[in-house]
Order: structure tokens, then sequence, then C-alpha cells
């Protein structure tokens, strides 16, 4: 019996049967119905159940699902060769270069971190503080984008002509194809940068925050440069100011210490929050905390800005979204929903 769409999906499979091979998964078709095919999965004599692709015919698309995986323990790895498998088939046999970017924002301080893959394998690792002025002033964002600036200077250095960048911050591929104008002078030079650097980039967009692996190693490395740097600055002000500590009663120090927290708190639920939005179709950034208690996060859709949410975090107000610069009503209904969404595994 033929199967809709048999022979589009054999060639797929067969495709990726070969990617597997390279990083010694044994794989075979164990069966094909309209639609979707089955493989198996088998690695150093263990069977860890079936892979299954399926075919869009209308988008002429594919994508995997891993349900009948019995070991989970090889889900990402599949995931992640899946995503490079096109990329690896038509490398012959050249070395491929992969580099996730992320960047962080911590007390005043903005890193960036860099992980580079050569063949699938770690080789190298970069961060550092963030420094320029042009820069500085989008925290987070200029993080983002300074890392890929480094990266791509290490590819030149490196003589590496061909590059995939993972990112989770959308604006990056964006101002480079146009689809967002680069309106201010950090995406006005970030995008010179890139598209005069000589270097072929193929974009690679990851959700962020969700345990991608290397994704999440780009991220911890921004973060520590950030946090190394405040660390600094922190001991520098303790200096300064310990021949005043004895004068601060213990409800100053109190007061002091909760408010931080509860600022620590907003930013890193702002900074999720707009991760979570870009998951779901918006551009999302945030931008900063107004009046020591909300923070802003400009929200975009098409290359329109739509407006922005406004979270709250006091301690009568805890972690409260108002929506009064989204002008249209069913934006703020769906933007209600989708905070819901984002906020339940947090409070359970």
């Amino acid at each position: 019996m033929v199967y809709l769409y048999e022979d589009t999906l054999r060639k797929k499979a067969e495709e990726f049967i070969q990617v597997l091979a390279k990083w010694r998964i044994k794989s075979e078709i164990v069966m094909v119905r309209d639609y979707f095919i089955k493989i198996s999965i088998e690695k150093e004599g263990k069977n860890y159940g079936n892979l299954i692709i399926d075919y869009k015919a209308k988008k002429n698309t594919f994508s995997i699902r891993v349900q009948e995986l019995k070991d989970k323990s090889i889900e990402q790895d599949l995931v992640t060769l899946w995503e490079r498998g096109e990329l690896l088939v038509t490398s012959e046999g050249n070395d491929i270069f992969e580099i996730y970017v992320d960047g962080s924002f911590i007390n005043d301080n903005i890193g960036y971190g860099v992980v580079i893959l050569k063949n699938g394998r770690l080789y190298k690792e970069l961060s550092g503080q963030v420094t320029d002025p042009v820069f500085m002033g989008s925290r987070q964002v200029g993080g983002e984008i300074t890392a890929v600036i480094e990266a791509l200077k290490w590819c030149k250095d490196a003589g590496i002509s061909e590059v995939t960048i993972y990112y989770d911050f959308a604006n990056l591929e964006k101002w480079i194809a146009g689809e967002f104008s680069t309106k201010t002078l950090m995406s006005e030079v970030y995008k010179d940068y890139v598209q005069n650097c000589g270097i072929k980039i193929n974009w690679r967009k990851v959700a962020g925050h969700t345990g991608v692996r290397w994704n999440e190693k780009a991220d911890k490395l921004a973060g520590n440069a950030a946090r190394t740097q405040a660390s600094k600055v922190l001991i520098e002000d303790c200096k300064d100011i310990s021949h005043e500590s004895g004068s601060k009663n213990s409800s100053g120090n109190n007061y002091k210490e909760n408010s931080k927290n509860l600022l620590d708190e907003l930013e890193e639920i702002a900074e999720k929050f707009a991760f979570f939005l870009e998951d779901h179709g918006f551009m999302a950034e945030y931008l900063r905390i107004d009046n020591g208690m909300a923070a802003k996060i400009c929200l975009e859709k098409d290359g329109e800005t739509l407006g922005y949410i406004n979270i709250y975090n006091t301690s009568k107000l805890h972690l409260q979204p108002r929506y009064h610069e989204i002008r249209n009503e069913e934006l703020r209904n769906e933007l209600d929903k989708l905070w819901n969404c984002f906020m339940d595994p947090i409070q359970e």
C-alpha cells in the first residue's frame, strides 16, 4: 500500500538518518503512514524508542514529535540535530561552526556571552562586560548585540567564512533582514557591522529560557560577566560608605533590603515575560524600571509599536501588570491571558 507523500517522507527520513549516523546514533524507518513516518532511535546498543517526522504538504514543511521516545535523555540532542540537519548534510566534510549568543543586565551592568561549537562540540567561550557607550543604553539588548559582534570578530580572526548563529532576541536577525527599522544609533552600528563583516550568517531563532543547552550556557556567561562587574562596583561602594553603617537603624536597613528584593524580582520577571511574549509572536523589549516600582515593556508586531506593558511590584501590588498604554482592548485581553499562562508555573 502506498501512503500519501510516502516518497517525500522517506527521502527526508533518509537524510536525517544520515545526520544521526554522523553522531553514532543508529536509526531506520519502522513505519510509514499518510503525512508522517517513524524512525527508530538507538545509541550504544540502547533503544530509545521512535521519532516521528510529520509533513505539511500545503506548506512543504517538516517537523518532529518525540512522544514515542521511551528515554527522554536523548530528546534535546535529537531536536538540535534536526534543527542543524540541513547544514550537516550539505557541509561536505567542512568544519561546521555554530554560535549561541546572549546578553544580560544586572544592577546597571551589561554582560555578553558567546558559546562557539565546532562540529557540534564545545570549542570556545567568550564573555565580558559591555563598555561601549553606544550599546549601554538599552539594558540587556546591548549585551545581545555585543555578543554577535564579538563572535563575528572572533570568526574573522579565525578565518571562518560561514557560521550559524543561534539567538533568542528576535531583533538581531530582523534588523539585518530589514524587517525592523534601525531607529537608534545602536541598531544602525550593529547592522552596519554585521552586513559588512564578510561572513555568511545562517540565523536560527531559539526560545529563551526553555532549557536549550548552549543558549542557557551563553545566558550564564553573560550573567556572570555582568554580575562580576556589579560585585566589583558594590565592593567599592561599600568601602566608601562603611563609616556610615553604624548610624543606620535596623528598620532602615530592612526597608532597603526589601526594596532591593522587590526590584530584583521585578527585573527578572520582566525580562522573562518579554522573552515569553516573543515566543508567542510579539516583539517585546524590557526597557527600564520607572519610579522604582514598575517595569516597562515595549510591545511590537509586524514592525508596528502596539504600546507598553507596565508591571508593578510593591509591597501592596505584587507583580501586577497594567495595560493602560495598550489601546486595543482585544490585545489587552490577549496579553492578560498570556500573563496568566506565564505566571501559573511560577506561582505553583
